[in-house]
C-alpha cells in the first residue's frame, strides 16, 4: 500500500462543527481537517503542549497516553507509523504500526487517539493513497474548509435579528 505522509500544522476552530479540528497538511499542500469533540482537542492540545516541553496540564497527569507509553516501555514495542484511510462518507480510519523486535503489526484505532499517540511518540502519520485522492480532490473543489462558504451562511444570516444577542 503506497502511502504520502502529513504533517501536523496544529489545532484550528472548525466553524461548521462548531469545534476544534487538527489540521494535517501534505507535502504537496493537501489539508485534512480532522473534526474533534471538545475532550479529543482538549487531550491533543495537551499531546502538543508536552511535545513542545511545556509542563503538562495538572488534570491530564495520568493520561491514558502515559499508560500506554508506560505499556510500551515495559513491552518493548514501538509505535512506528500512523496511516490514516478514507472509509467513506468523509470519514476517517486509522491504524496504529506497532513493532516489536523483528515483528510489526497494525492495529485498528480510533482516529483522535491514533494521532495524540504520533505526536506523544513523535511517530510519521501516513495517509493512504485513495485518502491523498480525496484530499486532492477535495481542495480543488475547495471543500475542506472549515468555514461554511457564502451559499450556507446566507440563509442562516437572513434570520438573525438584534434580538438574538444578549443584552
Amino acid at each position: 500500500m503506497a502511502t504520502k505522509e502529513l504533517r501536523i500544522r496544529g489545532l484550528d476552530r472548525c466553524m461548521k462543527a462548531e469545534g476544534a479540528a487538527l489540521v494535517l497538511e501534505s507535502a504537496g499542500g493537501n489539508e485534512l481537517h480532522v473534526i474533534l469533540t471538545h475532550e479529543e482537542a482538549h487531550r491533543i492540545a495537551h499531546e502538543l503542549q508536552i511535545g513542545e516541553g511545556l509542563p503538562p496540564c495538572p488534570c491530564f497527569r495520568s493520561s491514558i497516553y502515559s499508560l500506554i507509553t508506560c505499556l510500551c516501555s515495559h513491552a518493548d514495542v514501538c509505535i512506528g507509523s500512523i496511516v490514516l484511510d478514507e472509509s467513506g462518507h468523509n470519514l476517517l480510519s486509522a491504524s496504529v504500526q506497532v513493532r516489536r523486535s523483528t515483528e510489526e503489526t497494525s492495529v485498528p484505532c480510533h482516529t483522535a487517539d491514533a494521532l495524540a499517540l504520533a505526536i506523544r511518540f513523535r511517530a510519521p502519520i501516513f495517509a493512504t493513497d485513495s485518502l491523498d485522492r480525496l484530499l486532492e480532490r477535495k481542495d480543488n473543489e475547495g471543500a475542506m474548509s472549515p468555514l461554511p462558504d457564502d451559499s450556507e451562511a446566507a440563509p442562516w444570516l437572513d434570520t438573525v435579528k438584534p434580538d438574538h444577542f444578549v443584552r
